[in-house]
């Protein structure tokens, strides 16, 4: 029999915190640190359930390099691959954040900064030096326009860069428009003090010595801004119309693009601060002596679990978004041999699991899937993983089928018990089949689990798990396989109460595709009902052997007026005679509620007869 399906429809709209309390209530389960959204298609009504990994920079870890000399910048390109630059021309990479290796740049120059647009890294550093990549690996000098400057920062927005440092004791700009093949001098305005870094958010921002700020609408002409404190201005970060600065042991805030300025948070770290930098609303500053301070809101700071040596940070990145990870690189101790600071926060993966029962003999779970990067698909506690490197594993067996990122497949898992094998079909089609292992044989409980790692978006919908129990004498022990799901609106009145938005019958009001909210039914009277039918026939062969009938589902857009219990009764069958769902947590905005009905009134089977003969509609309830 059909034990379970859900097709996450009834959380359309929800996201976040109550997206969490009605998968918990519902009887799934969500790993922390977790990035879980809804998964709409705009013009269109179902729902996905969309999982993201976790957000990284609560938890660091130390990673083995071989650099010995200080690292005082990194940044990474959009195929992931990071580059930390430093002292005398160092440099280290790494595609994973895990594993780092030394890199040649080519040069024997204090290198301060490293930016990325795309794929294209440019360093910058002493003596006017310019490096630039395409790949992270391969680097070339370009020109600058006053080889005496010293460059300490660059940053970039569309095709413009600009890069920023010292003309003895003056400030120096320099920009480029073309990648960063070529280099020119800003000279209005560039800054009466040296210059230490620059941002790009909402304007253009430099910072530097004694409390200097210059902000600019191009990066063509600067002016300067009054920033209320005499340290020097070490970094700078933008997000969603807020900038934060960091000076000595402060950080400092404004919201109207630098020209005013006032203390987020004082005092905050131990030492001076060097960085600062912000991904998915999430800021993380760092400074001398390993201190470490992370935001969520820009006014109240904690210290992330960073454990291990206390040297300087010296600079902080994200590689493509705070939900792949985080590095940062520094000072070495000073002692004899030793390595530069790095250290990576990666992503913690999002699980989301839910235990079905059975103890049939033959037990088939069915889902849709698609995900942004390979990864683990999904697994089953104790039994298997379905894994996805390159084609499909599963048992130790390697499938045919060689899934495409961002593309729907729909997988269906057969454990027969009595032949001791598993079967994978990866859209309707035999993939993998193995041996079972011995802990399925008596296995009762299945903790279904979906997991999104690495940055990974998944999305998962349809679940189903039907068994080869056999329940009011029907029995359905087969792969579902390709469902056609018909969509009947109400073209009938049966039995209406509730008041309506126009005058007349109530079913055109209800009956829109898509739905108005100037088009609706609603009623405050505890047990009122409006009851429907629907004259549209079923697919052909519809009910028989060959397309069996599996459930009869009710959908309704609805919202509560105030923050009551109000709740709302999806049902089917005539007064008298009925089943009934309750949606037990209604909004006070417009949600879908969905309720799925596997036996007609009277728990006997859906035949084509009865689906198109019985009633189906909404009642309130308390």
């Amino acid at each position: 029999m059909l034990r379970f399906i859900d097709g996450f429809d009834q959380y359309q709209g929800q996201s976040g915190q109550a997206l969490l309390t009605s998968l918990n209530s519902a009887g799934y389960s969500v790993t922390s640190g977790l990035g879980i959204n809804t998964g709409r298609k705009a013009g269109t009504y179902a729902l996905e359930l969309q999982v993201s990994a976790g957000t990284a920079g609560s938890s660091w870890s130390s990673r083995t390099n071989t650099i010995k000399a200080n690292l005082n910048a990194v940044a990474a390109n959009s195929q992931g691959r990071t580059v930390a630059v430093g002292d005398g021309g160092v440099a280290t990479t790494s595609v994973d954040g895990i594993s780092w290796a030394a890199l040649v740049l080519g040069t024997n120059k204090n290198m301060r900064s490293i930016e990325c647009n795309v794929n294209t890294l440019i360093a910058v550093g002493d003596g006017g030096t310019i490096l630039r990549s395409t790949d992270g690996q391969a680097w070339a000098a370009r020109p600058c326009p006053n080889p005496a400057f010293n460059l300490y920062d660059i940053a970039c927005s569309g095709p413009r860069w600009i890069a920023v440092g010292s003309n003895g004791a003056a400030g120096a700009i320099i920009v480029s428009d073309d990648d960063g093949m070529t280099w020119a001098l800003v000279t209005e305005n560039p800054g009466a003090r040296g210059n230490l870094c620059v941002a790009h958010g909402d304007c253009w921002m430099v910072g530097g010595a004694n409390g200097q700020i210059l902000t600019s609408d191009t990066g063509l002409s600067f002016a300067d801004r009054a920033f209320g404190a005499a340290g020097s201005v070490n970094d700078l970060a933008y997000n969603n119309g807020t900038w934060l600065a960091v000076v000595g042991t402060d950080i400092r805030r404004s919201v109207d693009q630098g020209v005013n300025w006032a203390l987020a948070a004082g005092g905050v770290a131990t030492a001076p601060l060097r960085c600062i930098e912000v991904s998915d609303g999430r800021w993380i500053a760092g400074g001398d002596n390993g201190n470490l301070w992370m935001s969520d809101d820009t006014a109240t700071w904690v210290k992330p679990q960073f454990t291990g040596t206390f040297n300087d940070i010296l600079d902080i990145n994200t590689s493509a978004g705070a939900q792949v990870g985080w590095s940062l690189v520094g000072a070495r101790s000073g002692q004899i041999n030793s390595t530069a600071t790095v250290y990576v926060s990666l992503a913690p993966p999002t699980i989301v699991s839910r235990t079905l029962t059975s103890n049939q003999s033959k037990v088939v779970i069915g889902f849709a899937h698609r995900a942004t990067a390979r990864g683990r698909i999904f697994s089953i506690n104790n039994l298997l993983n379905l894994d996805w490197p390159a084609g499909i594993q599963m048992l130790g067996a390697n499938g045919a089928s060689v899934p495409i990122r961002n593309t729907w497949y729909y997988y269906e898992i057969e454990i027969d018990k009595q032949a001791n094998k598993v079967r994978l079909y990866v859209n309707d089609t035999l993939d993998i089949t193995a041996d079972l292992p011995a802990a399925g044989i008596a296995m009762t409980d299945y903790v279904l689990s979906w997991e999104a790692e690495n940055g990974a978006v998944a999305r998962i919908d349809d679940l189903y798990l039907l068994d080869s129990d056999i329940t009011g004498g029907s029995a359905l022990t087969a792969r579902l396989k390709p469902i056609n799901v018909a969509l009947r609106m109400p073209t009938t009145d049966v039995n209406v109460n509730w008041d309506a938005s126009a005058s007349g019958p109530h079913w055109p009001l209800v009956a829109m595709l898509p739905p108005s909210t100037d088009s609706y039914v609603r009623s405050a009277t505890s047990g009122e009902q409006d009851i429907y039918s629907s004259d549209t026939p079923l697919p052909a062969g519809a009910g028989t052997s060959a397309a069996p009938i599996i459930a009869v589902g009710v959908m309704a857009l609805a919202q509560k007026s105030d923050l009551d219990n109000r709740q709302l009764g999806l049902v089917v069958g005539a007064v008298g005679n009925q089943s009934e769902v309750i949606d037990t947590n209604l909004s006070t905005t417009p949600e879908y509620s969905f309720a799925v009905f596997e036996k007609a009134p009277g728990n006997v089977a859906w035949d084509a007869n009865n689906v198109v003969s019985t009633p189906f509609g909404i009642t309130v309830r308390p």
